[in-house]
């Protein structure tokens, strides 16, 4: 249990650290071009749709924070050390887009499922989420 919760407090931090590359990544051109409201914005609209506009962006990214660190959290406690890396990290970030992305976020009106959304868009989310999940890979 002990190994457990270390690895998991290891994908939390590497977790974190992810995000905040995605976030960059997400944040700069082009892919504000292609993304438009950046997800965790949409989402933190929907959960929060009477909320001062500077109350949803601290919710949104600690919307973004928390999936990523919960994100990190699992990848850690199903991969070894040693299986960890860059390309089960980048696969597992795009096992996340999809889940997300084709199941999540369309069921919560956010966005609609991957596949019937702008080629752009969906072409910039999953980059960001396999940037995230070689970062993840990389660091924890």
């Amino acid at each position: 249990m002990k190994n457990l919760s270390a690895r998991a407090v290891a994908g939390v931090i590497g977790g974190l650290v992810a995000t905040a590359a995605m976030s960059a990544q997400m944040l700069a051109e082009p892919s504000t071009r292609r993304i438009g409201t950046p997800p965790p914005r949409r989402l933190a609209d929907v959960l929060l749709p009477h909320d001062p506009a500077g109350e949803q962006k601290v919710a949104a990214a600690l919307i973004h924070l928390g999936i990523g660190a919960a994100g990190g959290a699992a990848y850690r406690a199903f991969v070894s050390r040693r299986r960890g890396g860059l390309v089960s990290g980048a696969l597992f970030g795009v096992a996340i887009w999809f889940v997300g992305y084709e199941i999540i976020v369309p069921a919560l009106g956010v966005l609609p499922p991957a596949h019937r959304d702008s080629p752009e868009r969906r072409a910039a989310l999953l980059e960001a989420h396999v940037l995230y999940g070689a970062v993840l890979g990389a660091v924890s």
